[in-house]
Order: structure tokens, then sequence, then C-alpha cells
């Protein structure tokens, strides 16, 4: 007993020197025994400073961001970095030095740089602290229907004097706006207007939807996380609430454009992944990202060599609907025809990931699993 304790000490020491905290010595011996790693994408394989790189409205495409402000009108421009900035948790926020670059970022990542690009936009007329201050947290008439991870979105409503965005004298007027922003495709379908290029509204084509999906699987395509940003005029706040039904609000939206945030892959990572496939570990990667980014990010790291949808990736949904049964109950037999060639669960939930752990722990097929979980 007293060798195996020493053994293990030693084994929580070389762990804590590679930033891992072990509260309990027995730990290392299961981690030891490990077959799979269930891992997140965003901050745990990637480095999870995003950054926006791409960026798609009024039908138009711009690769390079630093051209946004000629690629967009004043007006266009100021209703994208108010939408960016008003549709942002108070808590993040992006720290400056004294030269004004970005120091680091507090809170979410993919809001800090939303609020970055935003910054860029405004071209300094504004800051979003400014635009902060303009519609404060605890501002009369403000709503917010907060992010989940079933509806992957998230909206604020605040009271806002409206132009058409193409600054023509005379149409301001007093509205409570709409902001949301989430996952690409599904903020899309509920859109039925677009944002042109000289700030007027118009209805949503099918050719315009169409080319916007095509462009979205591009985005997806080359590993760029994708958001739709959007919005919705009310003549009065919208009740909003935990027993309101929130959708009835998210739509009929106004398509203001889609942005592509680029995440690096950690540069050890591919590394990491190949030793763990040497010693007879898989990994896994769960997440809630659009299933093309998730495979195209997944193949960059060597977790598969190539994707194929409904083998080695799927949606949370796809899965759910082969390994649940009617009852909700995890059917068995149908799982273990899943997870030996599963590598990518996508736009995944929270219940999603516990079922496929729970799975890969009771499964009987092959060797027993031990599982690890990260991110």
């Amino acid at each position: 007993p007293l060798a195996v304790t020493i053994a293990l000490a030693f084994s929580v020491g070389k762990m804590m020197a590679d930033q891992n905290l072990v509260r309990h010595l027995s730990a290392c011996e299961t981690m030891g025994s490990a077959t799979t790693i269930c891992s997140d994408k965003t901050g745990t394989l990637t480095t999870g400073k995003m950054t926006v790189v791409r960026m798609m409205g009024g039908g138009e495409v711009l690769r390079d961001c630093a051209k946004a402000g000629e690629f967009l009108t004043a007006g266009v421009r100021q209703l994208w970095g108010r939408a960016m900035v008003v549709n942002t948790s108070f808590k993040s926020d992006v720290e400056l030095d004294g030269a004004g670059q970005i120091k680091k970022y507090a809170g979410n990542d993919t809001e800090c740089a939303l609020l970055v690009f935003a910054d860029a936009l405004l071209q300094g007329t504004a800051r979003h602290t400014d635009i902060r201050k303009q519609h404060p947290i605890d501002g009369p008439g403000r709503v917010s229907i907060p992010f989940s991870s079933e509806r992957k979105m998230m909206s604020t409503g605040v009271p806002f004097q409206a132009t058409d965005a193409r600054g023509r004298p005379g149409a301001k007027r007093e509205v409570h706006r709409l902001f949301t922003k989430g996952a690409a495709e599904v903020v899309l379908a509920r859109c039925d207007a677009i944002l042109n290029p000289d700030g007027s509204v118009s209805a949503l084509t099918p050719q315009q939807r169409a080319r916007t999906e095509e462009e979205l699987v591009q985005f997806a395509s080359d590993g760029l996380r994708t958001l739709t940003v959007a919005y919705r005029d009310f003549d009065s706040p919208p009740v909003v609430g935990h027993h309101s039904d929130d959708k009835k609000f998210e739509s009929k939206l106004i398509f203001v454009g889609m942005i592509g945030l680029d995440d690096h892959i950690r540069p050890e990572v591919p590394e990491a992944i190949r030793t763990c496939t040497t010693a007879g570990i898989t990994v896994r990667m769960v997440t809630g990202d659009d299933p093309r980014t998730a495979a195209a990010i997944a193949v960059k790291c060597g977790i598969i060599p190539e994707a194929l949808p409904g083998r080695n990736v799927m949606t949370g949904e796809e899965f759910r609907n082969r390994v649940l049964g009617d009852d909700g109950q995890l059917d068995m037999s149908e799982f273990d025809q899943v997870w030996p060639t599963l590598r990518v669960l996508a736009r995944s939930s929270p219940m999603d990931k516990l079922t496929l752990v729970t799975g890969l722990q009771q499964t009987t097929r092959g060797v027993p699993q031990t599982v690890a979980v990260t991110g």
C-alpha cells in the first residue's frame, strides 16, 4: 500500500506540473485507465481567442474585415455595431493597453470578438462602452431573452430611435428594437426580410436565402464559427419571461448579416491527439458548433481523417433520434451501433453529452470504457 501511495503521489506532482489539479490520489489511477476522451472544442482544442475574419451583408461577402468600413455605408455600420454591442453580456469586455491594442478578453470570447469588431465598424465615432452607457443593463424598457443551448440564440430589446439607416430626414421614429444573434442557420430560418447595402429593408427572396445558405456552408467548411445578426422593431416592449413564448418575438426578423469567427487550434493539440491515438485512447469532440465547422476543426486536429456525416460526424438531434427510445431512455442496442465510429457530436446540448458519456460507461461492446470529459 505504501508503494502504491508513493507512486500515486508522484503522479499527482507530475500532473500539477502540467497545471492539472488532482484532489484524490485514486483519480490518477483512473485517468491512467482512460479509453475515451470527450472534449469540448472552443477553448479546449482551440485557443478560444476569437477574431471576426469574414462577413456577409446585403448579399455580398467580405473576406477582409479590415475593409468593412469601405464595404458598408455609415448608417449600416452604426446598425451593425449597435446590434453586436447591445446584445452582449455586460460581463464580456475587452481590455486595451496604453497603445490601444487588445490586452485581454474578459468574459465570453465570442462576445469579446464581436465587441472588437463593433469598435472597428464604428470607426472612432463611438466605442462599445459608449453604446452601453446609452443602453444600461437596468435601463427602462430593456428586455432580454437569454441564450440557451436548445434555442441557440439570444436577444436583447431596447428603446430605440430608428431610421431607415439611409439617414433620410424625417424618417426617425420611436420603436422598441429587439436585436438577435445566434447559430447562423437557426436565426436565418427566422428571418423574412433583409437589410440592403443602402440601408433599406426588403423581403428576403428565395434566391437571397439560398445564396446565404451557400455562403454559410462555405464559412463552416473553412472551420469558421458562424453567427447571424438580425433585429425586429416593435411598437412597445415585448413581454418576455420564463412562461412566455419567446419564439413569437424571435421571428419575422430582419437579416442584418452573417459573420465568421476564426479560432485557431492550440499548437500542441495535434501532437497530443496523435499520442492519445497511439496509446489506444479515442478522442471525441462534443461541441455546440455547426457540424461542418466542427468537422473541419476535427480534421485539422487529427480526430478524423475526413468527415462522414451520419457515421463519424453527427448532430445532437441525429444522435438523439438514433439512440433514444420513444420513452426517452437510452437504447443500448442502437447505441452500440453508433458509438464505435462516432468522433464528432455537433450542435449538441449538455444532455447529449451526458447521454454519450452514460452510454459509453454502460456499453458491453468491446473493452470496458473509462471515459474522461474535459471542457
